[in-house]
């Protein structure tokens, strides 16, 4: 029997802001082999997201920690972004890190459609 599929604790509060922010979510934690926590749609552009915890509230590391989001990915998760033949997977702490990454990716998107 398979194990509920943890989630990180920004990602409810995330999933909240996004949808706030009027992005379309679809929370895909439950999929497990490493698929990221949730697809994200706004503008015609989707996304794959995996939330991480900040460091600060996993007590890995100190109020100044070098710990870094790239630092919290798994083996597998690594393996999955690094394989996954649409866009790169967003890896976030909350929705802001999600949607400064998004337009980012927006952004370049009209200036590739410009030229």
């Amino acid at each position: 029997m398979r194990r509920a599929a943890k989630i990180d604790a920004t990602q409810l509060q995330a999933v909240e802001d996004l949808r706030r922010m009027g992005y379309s979510v679809a929370i895909t934690s439950a999929v497990g082999k490493d698929f990221p926590d949730c697809v994200v749609g706004k503008s015609g552009t989707d996304a794959l997201v995996e939330f991480k915890t900040p460091p600060y509230l996993t007590g890995r590391g100190g109020a100044i920690s070098r710990v870094t989001i790239h630092d919290l990915i798994s083996p597998g998760q690594r393996e999955f972004a690094a394989n996954w033949k649409g866009s790169a997977v967003i890896f976030a702490y909350d929705a802001v890190m999600v949607d400064n990454e998004f337009t980012r990716r927006l952004e370049a998107r009209l200036r590739t459609y410009r030229a």
